[in-house]
């Protein structure tokens, strides 16, 4: 990763941590607590990013919350691209989708459009990709 994005990584976390509107879900101390970007949440976990580029993620609910490094090659692809929808600028570390991909079996292999679901608030299986790693 190049020292650029790390430092616009940097720069939007420090930005997120010092923001002044409603955090119910505690973002903002977490953020800080793990040093990394909060890309998207679901109703028990967070996913955020690392100045190097690593995807973290960890339970908003857990009075005392612990990150891993995310190791679902699924989720990682999700949380930064659904992460790139805030931050354009995380676009470059969304993966090309390999060869080996499949199309999203919820959306694309149904007609559905993931970036109509998401105008509606959804977020599909794939993030908003259209395609889901093999490993998935």
């Amino acid at each position: 990763m190049d020292g650029k994005l790390a430092e616009q990584i940097e720069e939007k976390l420090k930005n997120f941590i010092a923001e002044s509107k409603e955090d119910p879900l505690s973002l903002r101390t977490q953020a800080a607590r793990f040093n990394a970007l909060p890309l998207c949440v679901d109703w028990g976990k967070c996913w955020a990013v690392r100045a190097d580029g690593e995807v973290i993620v960890f339970s908003h609910e857990d009075a005392e919350p612990h990150a891993e490094e995310e190791s679902d090659e699924r989720m990682r692809n999700v949380a930064l691209y659904q992460g790139s929808l805030t931050y354009p600028e995380l676009k470059n570390l969304i993966p090309v989708r390999p060869n080996s991909a499949k199309d999203c079996p919820y959306c694309t292999a149904k007609g559905f459009d993931p970036v109509s679901l998401e105008k509606q608030n959804i977020v599909c299986y794939c993030g908003g990709l259209g395609w889901i790693p093999a490993s998935a």
